[in-house]
């Protein structure tokens, strides 16, 4: 039986701006926990998930976000909901176990019985209620949230063993090599204040434990520079991979919906999901056809009360529409985000895009993709202006191996070409992640290719004359087909000078190709 008088204290890691540059653009103009998915901020779902919670005291969100950044949202949030949300800046990465113990004192200022831990980036639909009478039923210390997915996909996952009957953590492994299991953690927690002891234990033993070789490039370096070993607890390495075994974690499987939201494109998934789970958990959220002056509605759409959606237009299924944008007539949308302050003008067709703030798409414009397909998402950045009857697609793009969630990225500002990209180096890296932008500056359209990890700007040709769309589409398949066959071309980030260097096709028939596109 429940304890009424237990307390529960909910914990949301946030991450921070040296993290999550797989959400960029999106990530320049706003932190990654408050971009919108289904008309609310992503942080907003599970610290609505916790309201359900009973006995819930108090939400913390930690991370290194500057708290500018989050007073606003807070502060909202915390009225709406009637808890007390508190963002608790970390002076420095501490590890997803660290940064939990380095605020152990706040935490427990309430005297918790039960600690809920959450990742920002998670999307599910957060069983929490159930998941905490499963934890109290049973009696360890910890409870994690697993869910079965593909064998295919598992890897990319901590993956982890779990006796069928007890529902005991038997074994973890975060991304193994080799197939493990097809359960996977979920990246949602409920501890008991004993976490505290076993984060302290191995703070006192870290010396004998850590090795390099198994943590990920970014806390590899933490570790080696300005973070103390000492201060650096991983949870799934330092703590659920040790305890497994030993009566003292426990999991509890989700039948529902569950992805991480690493990049733009699965945040428009995403947003599908929470729209789709409106319509049991908020039903008037979603926006309905009824009424002279409303648009066409299909499916599960947010509108926000102040957008403005002209009564021809058609909107859904899996749209959501943010403050003060305007809709004009004959617009279709499909499967997009639009966020605030963006103009779509008439006729306009909008279908797996996002289409960022104060950004405009003009009469008879076409901004499209397909992430079902692998093919990518359309993105305009913030104050991105397409003109009349201009089609934006990326069914022209290269896709490689270690990268499925390409881009293609249309910008405009102020006649310059593309000031979000950052020209870090010109180091002649290995190039294995690749994306195509198609961007339009000074009535000009360019074909850039830049590497997404370092963002370092590889290629850039100017598509001088086309008479029709599919008059590009021949230029842009033509350009690809000459990158895919081994030309790389190196940019000098000052000059903008084009240096040529062969491939597996003949140095004749690039220069061929590419003496035809002036360089930038």
């Amino acid at each position: 039986m429940k304890n009424t008088e237990e307390k529960v204290v909910a914990v949301i890691m946030v991450g921070g701006p040296t993290k999550g540059t797989r959400f960029r653009p999106l990530s320049f103009n706003t932190p990654k926990p408050l971009f919108p998915l289904a008309g609310q901020a992503m942080v907003h779902h599970p610290i609505s998930a916790c309201k359900s919670i009973p006995n819930l005291v108090r939400i913390f969100l930690v991370g290194f976000h500057e708290e500018r950044e989050f007073a606003l949202y807070v502060s909202s949030i915390s009225s709406e909901l009637n808890i007390p949300v508190r963002y608790l800046k970390e002076d420095k990465p501490h590890g997803s176990a660290g940064g939990l113990y380095y605020f152990k004192d706040l935490i427990m200022e309430d005297n918790p019985s039960h600690i809920v831990l959450l990742n920002c980036d998670v999307c599910c639909s957060f069983p929490l209620p159930q998941m905490l009478d499963a934890h109290r039923s049973y009696g360890g210390m910890g409870t994690l949230l697993v869910i079965k997915v593909s064998a295919e996909s598992a890897s990319e996952f901590g993956e982890l063993v779990a006796d069928p009957v007890t529902k005991e953590l038997l074994h973890y492994t975060e991304k193994p090599e080799t197939f493990v299991s097809d359960l996977i953690n979920c990246g949602v927690y409920i501890f008991t204040p004993e976490i505290f002891d076993v984060i302290q234990d191995i703070h006192t033993n870290c010396e004998d434990r850590v090795n390099l070789h198994t943590l990920s490039s970014f806390e590899a370096l933490r570790l080696t520079t300005k973070t103390s070993p000492k201060d650096f607890v991983r949870l799934d390495q330092d703590i659920l991979s040790p305890l497994a075994g030993k009566k003292q974690l426990y999991t509890y499987e989700t039948m529902d919906f569950w992805e991480q939201i690493k990049t733009p494109a699965m945040s428009l998934k995403c947003s599908a999901l929470y729209l789709a789970q409106f319509r049991h958990t908020s039903p008037g959220l979603l926006a309905s056809s009824n009424g002279a002056k409303n648009p066409t509605v299909v499916g599960d759409v947010y509108i926000h009360p102040s957008a403005k959606v002209h009564p021809t237009a058609k909107i859904g299924p899996n749209v959501s529409i943010s403050a003060n944008v305007r809709v004009a007539a004959g617009v279709r949308l499909m499967d997009c985000i639009i966020l605030d302050d963006a103009e779509i003008q008439e006729n306009a067709f909008v279908m797996f895009a996002i289409v960022g703030w104060k950004s405009s798409l003009g009469k008879w414009s076409r901004g499209d993709g397909d992430y079902k397909t692998k093919l990518g998402i359309t993105i305009l950045g913030e104050a991105v202006t397409v003109e009349d009857e201009v089609v934006v697609d990326v069914v022209n793009y290269i896709d490689f191996d270690h990268f499925d969630d390409d881009l293609m990225m249309l910008y405009h500002h102020n006649g310059n070409l593309a000031p979000q990209i950052r020209l870090l180096s010109n180091d002649d890296d290995k190039i294995d992640n690749v994306c195509v932008y198609l961007m339009y500056s000074d009535q000009c359209y360019y074909v850039v290719y830049v590497n997404v990890l370092n963002e370092i700007l590889i290629k850039a040709c100017r598509l001088i004359s086309f008479s029709s769309q599919q008059d590009l589409q021949e230029r842009l398949e033509e350009l690809y087909q000459v990158y895919i066959a081994g030309i790389k071309v190196e940019v000098n980030k000052h000059s903008f000078e084009l240096d040529y260097q062969s491939g597996s096709k003949s140095t004749d028939q690039t220069r061929e190709v590419l003496d035809r596109d002036a360089p930038i």
